[in-house]
């Protein structure tokens, strides 16, 4: 019964964390538009004004895809988007949300150097930590463009070659 609820507990709040991405996105005015996909790095400053677009939205997009293997997102660089970042190399990851009062902050996160992968064999494998990539903060304030964080990574990060 403890797990049941737990389940639920964190199915609950990755709806509200949704709900929560989705207010501070969708809350209208200028913003540097964002895209995430897994490290190339370019330009990871937010924009300037005349670059910046009137869709009030930053844009997260994981590229992984799942299945048996991984593959970065292309840059989907177009004239309604300007990329922030991409991630170099093949990376596996998710991305990481904290909130404050005023921010929502966005971080890439993979496998560590010290994991090593043993195929078919779980119990060859040697499990290592968590790598941070990039990251950006989101500000409440609508109007306001992003800013990458002081801790961002912005080159290749995840598994290592096999």
């Amino acid at each position: 019964m403890q797990k049941k609820t737990i389940l639920i507990l964190v199915s609950l709040l990755v709806a509200v964390a949704v709900a929560v991405v989705l207010a501070v996105t969708l809350s209208g005015g200028k913003t540097t538009d964002a895209k995430d996909g897994a490290g190339t790095d370019k330009n990871a400053t937010p924009a300037p004004a005349s670059s910046q677009k009137n869709w009030g939205t930053h844009f997260f997009e994981n590229g992984g895809g799942g299945g048996i293997v991984t593959e970065s997102s292309t840059e989907g660089k177009n004239k309604f988007i300007d990329p922030i970042w991409v991630a170099g190399g093949n990376p596996y990851g998710f991305m990481e949300l904290s909130f404050s009062k005023d921010w929502l902050k966005v971080q890439f996160a993979s496998f560590d150097k010290s994991w090593n992968f043993g195929g078919f064999n779980l119990a060859a494998t040697t499990r290592g930590g968590v790598a941070k990539g990039h990251c950006w903060y989101i500000p409440r304030i609508p109007g306001t463009p992003g800013i990458k964080c002081k801790d961002s990574f912005d080159g290749p990060i995840g598994a290592p070659s096999v």
